[in-house]
């Protein structure tokens, strides 16, 4: 086993035993329960939703947070921010840029400007396409289909998170708060230096690559011959009216709230901006709730498309992909079944059908469980009503 492989491993094992930890701790240890359950019930529901980011808001694991809450049966919704954030703050939403690249694509079906199982070679250059997918001395590269791109099915590396004796990662990078700046072809050059994982074709298998939504921003930008930026602000952010979200186009600009790895602070625009249709918009929690709601109401392409989406495959626990969205299901019942996006900055987007809410918001730290375990209080607070 590679280094790469046992690291992956490793952070398999150690989110899946702090998540079963977190669900034992919240539906277990009945007297501590009794008593959170009893302070609970003595608060309305806006004040029992501030105390959770309070309480989370530690300074230690988590410094700021931004968070918005609807339930749509009784049009209920609220705001709450904590430590060093407020709830104007603008944050990069890092991996939930996902669903809007995915809306922008389905709006391009619609359009007829693209098809969903034709080979990504009908958009991007050869120069793009040779050697791409090179998988036991095999080109796959032509096999690869709009699809595959949103559904992580392509078995394509993670130019993002891996790296080889030649090649440094991108993450750790990101992690010690050294900035870098990259283009398509930094990225392609790094996605062909990895090996690919499977074949486009194998059934039931997903690997979450960045690559894939990178590959789909230039197809964007090929299809509609107009800057990604551009792109987004014609079908997504000017309909919806998002004053406060954009495309990161500027390599040396910050200017937003930082992450934290743990207690270092991090600024790293050219990341950032790198990651474009990946991970590079800028947004806040009330702009981010429109966008959600607009995504499953039908208001940004046909909800029949919805269910197309919803062609689940495990990433990682407890973690499925579809197309341009994830489904996060701990094992508590489906009524905690949640559908949106995560993002590795501890940004969550997510839409809980059973129970018709909506929560968007970010714990601003590069902690995927602490941003889970934020996200589940705050759905918890709906059940001491």
């Amino acid at each position: 086993m590679t280094k790469k492989n046992k690291n992956k491993k490793t952070v398999k094992i150690i989110l899946l035993a702090v998540l079963v930890l977190f669900v034992t701790s919240i539906v277990g240890g009945f007297t501590i329960y009794r008593i959170y359950a009893a302070k609970m019930k003595s608060m309305l529901l806006e004040e029992r939703l501030q105390y959770t980011l309070e309480q989370m808001t530690d300074n230690k694991k988590i410094y700021g947070t931004v968070f918005s809450v609807y339930r749509g049966d009784d049009k209920f919704e609220w705001n709450g921010a904590s430590g060093n954030m407020n709830t104007n703050s603008q944050y990069s939403i890092a991996s939930v840029t996902k669903m809007y690249t995915a809306a922008v694509i389905m709006l391009l079906i619609e359009d007829g400007r693209i098809e969903l199982d034709k080979s990504i070679s009908e958009y991007l250059s050869p120069e793009v396409m040779n050697g791409l997918h090179i998988y036991q001395g095999k080109d796959y590269s032509h096999d690869i289909t709009i699809r595959y791109l949103l559904s992580h099915k392509s078995g394509l590396p993670d130019y993002f998170t891996e790296f080889t004796s030649e090649i440094s990662s991108i993450e750790e990078a990101r992690r010690s708060n050294l900035d870098l700046n990259y283009n398509i072809n930094d990225i392609l050059y790094r996605t062909k230096m990895l090996s690919p994982h499977f074949k486009p074709r194998s059934e039931g298998k997903a690997y979450y690559s960045d690559g894939n939504y990178q590959l789909l921003g230039e197809i964007i930008e090929k299809v509609t011959d107009k800057p990604l930026c551009d792109v987004y602000k014609e079908f997504i952010f000017n309909p919806l009216e998002l004053k406060h979200t954009y495309l990161q186009t500027d390599n040396h600009k910050w200017g937003i709230s930082s992450i934290y790895n743990g207690e270092t602070e991090i600024q790293v625009p050219g990341i950032l901006t790198s990651e474009r249709s990946a991970g590079g918009i800028v947004s806040t929690a009330n702009d981010n709730m429109v966008f959600l709601k607009a995504f499953f109401a039908g208001k940004l392409f046909h909800k029949d498309y919805l269910e197309q989406m919803k062609l689940w495959n495990k990433i990682f626990f407890p973690m499925e992909y579809g197309m341009g969205i994830m489904r996060c299901s701990i094992p508590i019942g489906s009524n905690y079944e949640l559908i949106g996006h995560s993002g590795s900055t501890g940004t969550v987007s997510y839409y809980c059908p059973a129970r018709d809410i909506y929560i968007t918001g970010t714990t601003q730290q590069l902690d995927a469980v602490k941003a889970t375990e934020v996200l589940y209080r705050l759905l918890f607070c709906f059940d001491f009503e």
